[in-house]
């Protein structure tokens, strides 16, 4: 599978099944962007993300960064 140039939105993707998704989902070529509730653990796998090679910057047009819930409980509406 080659997701080179397309884009996944991992949600629940800072531990456990989405973390493990957005890591093979990087491996195989895609932009990552991860987004959960807790910001920690989603900057630290992020990270992770970063260091397989994937750009987690937040260039217009480049590869994607961490999108992380809200502290507050707010849904994260302007993910997409």
């Amino acid at each position: 599978m080659d997701l080179t140039g397309q884009v996944a939105i991992v949600t629940g993707g800072a531990t456990g099944i989405g973390r493990a998704i957005g890591i093979k989902m990087a491996e195989v070529g895609a932009d990552i962007v991860v987004s959960d509730i807790d910001a920690a653990a989603c900057q630290r796998t992020a990270t992770e993300i970063a260091e397989m090679g994937v750009h987690s910057g937040r260039d217009p047009g480049r590869r994607h960064g961490p999108r992380c819930g809200q502290p507050d409980g707010s849904r994260g509406d302007g993910t997409v």
